[in-house]
Formats: C-alpha cells, sequence, structure tokens
C-alpha cells in the first residue's frame, strides 16, 4: 500500500476512534470547541481588532492570556509583506531567523538564547514549529511561503506541558484556513526584481450540508541573489511550489473533522556560500590558491561555488486530521498528523572558493507519526477551566552526510539510521479565585527513547570511519531512554478590564540523544536533555489617551537557569587530523532579557508600531575535554546565531478616497539587529556584523468599487549588504558567511471572489 495512502486511512481512523470514546466521557460544566483557527474579532471596549488565540488550548483574547505570546491575522501578514516565516523577525520581538548549516531551506530558528546549532534528525529543535497543530520535527521545508492563513502566533519561552514536543524556547504555531460554508476564494500574484514571480490563491466549495473542501496552493520563481562566477550560476534563488487540500465536515451539531493534506517542493541552486576570511598558519591559511582566490574577491558579492547543477532539493508531505466533539459539558480532541521529508543538499561548499577544497552534502529522509487526545471543558460554575490529554510521536529516518576537506586529507561518509519515540500525559487547569485573580497551573510527563546505527566509510583509507563498527561498516544499534517532567504555574490580575499584570514559573526540557558524526566509542556516547526553568513578569495594557488615540504596550521580562547545555564542538584531533565535531553537554548558564510591543493610533488612520527585545545568555561553566587530557575553559565565549538586541517599528496611515474609489495605504518599517556569533566556539572576526533594513510599501484597496486591492513595495530599500548565517571554523582557520537579500520591489494583485 503506498504510504501516503497509509497514513490518510490511518487519520480517518482517528476520528472514528475518537468518536467511540465519547461514549466514557462524563457531564461537566458547559465547554465550547476551541475553533478551527484563530481570527480577528472586534474589541469595541478598546478600539483595537483583536486576534483570538490558542496558546492555552483553547480560544482566548490575545490581551487575556498571560503568556508572552505574539499573534498576526492573515489579514496583517499580507499587509506587512509577510511572505515567509523568516519576515516574522519585523513584527514580533526576540524572534530571529538565520540560514542553517545546510543552506537556506533548513533554516535555524531562536528565541530567548535558544536556538538549535546543529539541525540534525538526532537533535530535537528548541523552538517547535507547528502546522494546524503538528509539530514539524525536522526544520527543512518550514520556509515554505504563507498562504491563505488564519494567523501566526509565536510564543516564547519553555514550552513544556500543552503543546506536543516540549521545547525550550518557544514555538511558532502556523493555523492554515479551514473549509466553510460559503463559496469564496482569492487569486493573488506578484512580480519584481530578480525575475520574481509568485502566484497563489484559494477556493472554498461548499458540497453538501456540513461538508467543505479548500484548495490552497503557492508557486514561486526567483533568479538567485548573488552570483558564482566559475559556475556562471546565481545562488539564493527561489522555485518552489507548495499545496494544501482541506476537507471539513460537520455531520451534526457538537461534532467537526477536519483532514488538511499538504505538501511543499523545492528544486534550487541553494545558498551562496562566500569565503570571508582565512588565518595564517592553519590548514586554510596555508594554501595559497585559497589566500590568492580571497584577494581578488574583494568586496564583491560574490558565491564560490563551481558546481552548474541545482544543489537544493525537498519535497514535503504532511497530514494534519483535526476531529473535535462537544458533549455538551465535556469535549473531546484528537489530532493526528503525519509528515514526510525527502531533503537533498548536495552543494554545500563550506570552503566558498570554486576550488573544492572543503564539500558536506546532506541528505535526510524522514516520517513522523503523531497523535494527540486531549479532553477539556469548566467546572465550579465556569471558574474552573481544565484540560487533560495524551501525545504520541515516533519518528524514524536516516540522515547521510559526507564531509570531504582535502586541505586535511578528510573524507568521510556517515549515515545514521534513527528511530526517536515521545509519549506522555499532561493536565492544567486556570482557576479563578476572584473575578480578577487567577491561578494557573500545569504538568506534563514525558518518555522518550532515542535509538540509532550508524553507516561510516572513510574513502581516503578504505576503511570503516568508526572504531566500532562491525565488517559492513555499520555499528550496532544503541538505545537511550530519558524522562522528564515538566510544568507551568502562573499568577495573573486583571487590574482593570483592559490591564492584565501576571508572573509565570516554568520548567521546559529538551531530550537528549546521540552524535550521527561520531567517529569513536567515547563519541557516539549520547548526551543527556537540556533544562531551563524561567521566571517571567508581564503586562499587558491598553490605553485611551483622549481625543481618540489609543495606545496597546505588552512587555515581558525573563530569567533563565539553563543547565546540561548541549553544545556542538568541533576540532581538530591532532590524533587523526580529521575534523572532529562531537555533541556534549558542556555548559551550564544564566539568560535574562526582556520583549516589548507598542501599537499606537493617535489619529483615524494612522497606526505606529514597536518591538524591542533584549537577551543575553551568561555561562557559568563552559568545558572542553582536550585529546591530552587537560580541560579548557570555554566559559568566555558568547552563544552562536542569537543577537543581543532586536527591534523594528512601522508607520501606516490609510486614507479614504472620494466615492467608491477606495483607499490607499502607505507603510514604512524597519527591523535591526545587533551582532550576531556564527559558531558557539567564538572565532575572531567569525560575526554577522550589526544591520538595519528599511521596507516600504503602497497599496490601494478596494480600487474603483471593487474588492481588487494593488499594492508596490521595496524591501532592504536602501540596499544594505549583510549577512545572515555563516560558519567559522578555528581548526580550519576559515569564515565562510550567507548574503541577506539585497534591494528587491514589486507590485502585487489581489482578486477575491464570492463571500
Amino acid at each position: 500500500m503506498n504510504r501516503n495512502l497509509r497514513a490518510m486511512l490511518l487519520a480517518m481512523a482517528s476520528a472514528g476512534a475518537l468518536a467511540s470514546a465519547s461514549a466514557f466521557a462524563q457531564d461537566a460544566a458547559a465547554q465550547t470547541a476551541a475553533p478551527a483557527g484563530p481570527e480577528t474579532t472586534d474589541d469595541a471596549a478598546t478600539g483595537f481588532d483583536d486576534i483570538v488565540v490558542t496558546a492555552r488550548r483553547r480560544d482566548e483574547r490575545l490581551q487575556d492570556v498571560p503568556v508572552a505570546v505574539s499573534a498576526i491575522s492573515g489579514d496583517s501578514l499580507a499587509s506587512k509583506s509577510i511572505q515567509q516565516i523568516q519576515d516574522l523577525t519585523r513584527v514580533v520581538p526576540g524572534f530571529t531567523v538565520s540560514q542553517g548549516g545546510f543552506g537556506g531551506g533548513v533554516p535555524r530558528y531562536t528565541i530567548r538564547s535558544q536556538v538549535q546549532f546543529e539541525q540534525l534528525i538526532t537533535l530535537d529543535p528548541s523552538v517547535g514549529v507547528y502546522v494546524a497543530d503538528v509539530i514539524q520535527a525536522r526544520a527543512h521545508g518550514t520556509n515554505a511561503g504563507f498562504f491563505d492563513l488564519n494567523s501566526v502566533e509565536v510564543l516564547r519561552g519553555p514550552q513544556g506541558t500543552l503543546f506536543g514536543r516540549n521545547t525550550t524556547g518557544g514555538a511558532v504555531l502556523i493555523n492554515p484556513k479551514t473549509p466553510t460554508d460559503v463559496l469564496e476564494g482569492y487569486f493573488q500574484a506578484t512580480t519584481g526584481s530578480y525575475r520574481t514571480f509568485i502566484g497563489e490563491g484559494a477556493v472554498n466549495v461548499p458540497l453538501a450540508e456540513g461538508l467543505a473542501l479548500r484548495v490552497a496552493g503557492r508557486v514561486a520563481k526567483r533568479r538567485g541573489y548573488t552570483y558564482a562566477p566559475a559556475a556562471d550560476r546565481y545562488y539564493d534563488d527561489e522555485n518552489n511550489q507548495s499545496w494544501r487540500v482541506s476537507l471539513g465536515w460537520e455531520p451534526f451539531d457538537g461534532f467537526s473533522n477536519v483532514v488538511m493534506l499538504n505538501g511543499y517542493n523545492s528544486d534550487e541552486y541553494g545558498t551562496g556560500w562566500r569565503l570571508t576570511q582565512v588565518f595564517p598558519g592553519t590548514p586554510f591559511g596555508n594554501r595559497p590558491d585559497i589566500v590568492s582566490y580571497l584577494a581578488s574577491v574583494g568586496d564583491r558579492r560574490i558565491a564560490g561555488q563551481s558546481a552548474t547543477t541545482k544543489g537544493s532539493k525537498a519535497d514535503v508531505f504532511g497530514i494534519a486530521n483535526t476531529t473535535t466533539f462537544d458533549l455538551g459539558g465535556v469535549t473531546l480532541k484528537n489530532i493526528f498528523g503525519y509528515r514526510k521529508v525527502d531533503s537533498f543538499s548536495t552543494h554545500l561548499d563550506f570552503d566558498g572558493t570554486p576550488i573544492f577544497v572543503y564539500e558536506a552534502p546532506e541528505d535526510l529522509h524522514q516520517k513522523q507519526y503523531s497523535n494527540e487526545f486531549q479532553v477539556f471543558g469548566t467546572a465550579f460554575d465556569d471558574r474552573l477551566d481544565w484540560i487533560v490529554g495524551a501525545y504520541y510521536f515516533r519518528e524514524t529516518g536516516n540522515e547521510t552526510q559526507r564531509s570531504t576537506i582535502r586541505v586535511t586529507n578528510q573524507d568521510l561518509v556517515r549515515t545514521g539510521f534513527v528511530e526517536n519515540t515521545s509519549k506522555s500525559a499532561f493536565v492544567q487547569g486556570t482557576f479563578k479565585l476572584t473575578p480578577e485573580l487567577s491561578l494557573t497551573a500545569g504538568g506534563r510527563y514525558t518518555w522518550d527513547k532515542r535509538t540509532l546505527s550508524q553507516y561510516g566509510f572513510n574513502f581516503i583509507t578504505g576503511l570503516c570511519s568508526s572504531s566500532i563498527a562491525l565488517p559492513n561498516c555499520i555499528t550496532p544499534e544503541r538505545g537511550v531512554k530519558f524522562k522528564a517532567p515538566t510544568y507551568t504555574v502562573s499568577l495573573d490580575w486583571k487590574v482593570t478590564p483592559d490591564k492584565l499584570v501576571y508572573l509565570a514559573h516554568r520548567r521546559g526540557y529538551r531530550s537528549g540523544g546521540f552524535n550521527i558524526r561520531a567517529n569513536n566509542a567515547a563519541q557516539i556516547r549520547p548526551f543527556d536533555p537540556e533544562v531551563v526553568k524561567d521566571i517571567e513578569v508581564g503586562a499587558k495594557a491598553d490605553w485611551d489617551l483622549g481625543g481618540g488615540a489609543l495606545l496597546r504596550t505588552n512587555i515581558a521580562a525573563y530569567y533563565q537557569w539553563y543547565s546540561d547545555i548541549q553544545r556542538s564542538i568541533t576540532f581538530i584531533d591532532p590524533a587523526s587530523n580529521l575534523l572532529v565535531s562531537s555533541v556534549v553537554n558542556a555548559a551550564t548558564a544564566n539568560v535574562s532579557g526582556f520583549e516589548a510591543e507598542m501599537m499606537l493610533r493617535p489619529v483615524d488612520g494612522l497606526e505606529i508600531t514597536g518591538t524591542l527585545a533584549h537577551s543575553k545568555l551568561r555561562y557559568k561553566k563552559f568545558e572542553q575535554l582536550l585529546s591530552n587530557g587537560t580541560i579548557q575553559d570555554l566559559s568566555a565565549n558568547r552563544i552562536g546565531f542569537s543577537p543581543e538586541w532586536t527591534g523594528g517599528g512601522s508607520i501606516r496611515y490609510t486614507h479614504d478616497l472620494a466615492g467608491d474609489a477606495g483607499s490607499i495605504a502607505a507603510q514604512v518599517d524597519a527591523y535591526s539587529q545587533s551582532k550576531m556569533q556564527l559558531q558557539d566556539l567564538n572565532v575572531p572576526g567569525g560575526i554577522a556584523q550589526p544591520y538595519t533594513l528599511v521596507n516600504f510599501r503602497l497599496e490601494w484597496n478596494d480600487l474603483l468599487g471593487t474588492r481588487i486591492s494593488a499594492a508596490t513595495f521595496v524591501r532592504n530599500a536602501f540596499n544594505k549588504e549583510h549577512f545572515t548565517g555563516g560558519i567559522a571554523i578555528g581548526g580550519l582557520g576559515l569564515i565562510n558567511k550567507n548574503y541577506g537579500a539585497p534591494r528587491t520591489y514589486g507590485i502585487e494583485l489581489r482578486i477575491p471572489f464570492g463571500g
């Protein structure tokens, strides 16, 4: 049976299992089912349009949730030119996205100095990305374009109770639109510089009473930003397609089932790697041809690749099936998920030159199954909101990396065959001590299991690369189990109906695992889970400034105790002269910081927003065991891929034209971040320098009495050259960086219909 078909049948079966389980439900106080996705509501009390969020697994006003969460509606995503997940950095405080080591198709997400440095199948993410409540366990393909969405929510801080996988940094919840009983849809086209064309659209079709279908898709093509003279190709290009098909079924009041199939395909040249520095006396610095090439490049925006074939491909297929059954007192909800990823990064030219001295292609083949079952309701005359549930996750796959480093005479291939499982049970409740004062407490217990067998071969020696491999170069399967409690407790006080203050304490956890690049018994030993405990204080307030002026301020400050930190240590082993990468629990640290969001409407038609975030990690202990048996103190290093300061803002003015001509909206926004280390083991010069980007947008909405809208935009208007990622390896003596997008411009046209 076809694997995708089998997954679809399992999804449908989960709906039947849920219906059978309803016979065991007991009566409780009235509780309505959470909607399929957050939506925008009109808050007459404050004058602001509020988004209903599901940060606590039930629908609540954003301003009433005692959690640091930012939410952007689908309409706001379009007006702010947010097309992909990395664009959220402009509007969400403290959320940063950088290019991962495997290229732009494998983003690296950071919240509150929590970052998954290595995007390997044996490491869990620090920031979880969910689509329709289903975890995307691997970052591959999560940069798919945003289209036809209800909203996007970004939760900051440890997520250890209510979401499927434990994460120490936070979670990004992408909520697609679901089928409705209205015939409607839209088409949108964008064209612009670098031969850009983006076409997207959706159509919603009622099929019968209680049955509806929604189909949406997006196609994006763009020439690359960065030219590689040796290959005569442009890298940092875009060539991908995304689609989504949803079927909603409501056979009777209180019961609904939505099955959503989605896919993503990309076939691109990949990231443009640029060598920026080498160090004398190192393997790279001792090569005259490399030194000469670096001098010839100067300050030009150039990629070093020489391969002429496309080197970054991904195929992703997923299923999300959500069944909700409101029994009139208790609500049952089941979320089944399936995802399959095949990713090929064949031209990871880590030397950033056309000389072929350091290549490290990577292939990933992964599939996952998950199921979450929830029961929630209210009690004690609606003073208590409660939820209990259980979660299961299973992931299998293999990941292959070939590391060819000619400056050290190294050519190794390693494949890890992996199975990861996670089981957990959780409970949480919010009790109103008084109408204004509420106490929330919740806990989860998680059982994780990791297994790994590894194939490794050394093309230089013709021998197995691992000293513990069997004759076929495959190590015996190893397994390890972890278990841990996580919890949350918070107290929130509604000082007035539009002002909330809260105090929260949480414990988060990220599972341990194995090092897929191990060469010996010491390196293949499992590493332990990370643990984060925090204290967070926050305030959410809406202010009436008089004369129709309105102000919204949301502020959160936190302090974290971070222990058993998983760190990737890369060095040249003097015994073998091989570049060795180990993942170890090398550190403990404290993290402190704050995030602030502001929205001001001084007069009708004018909106001013601003964000500011600060996060600083200070190592208390960071040690490395050297080959001679001594311990090296590394605590002076600064964490990689986590800028200490980020901030942004926008000014938007909307003016209604005479008659039925429509309205004009003009917007300018900016984003800025401080310097960012490119490696956990800091290298002099191995940083992405601070930068500020400015964007402009001009819209004509409801033009000439129609619902059609048109817009023109300029991004990075002042053409600021900046780097968004890279690698810095002191043992090899090189620094290699990835460019951010230059100035781009374009026009877009959106045509809605029906509704």
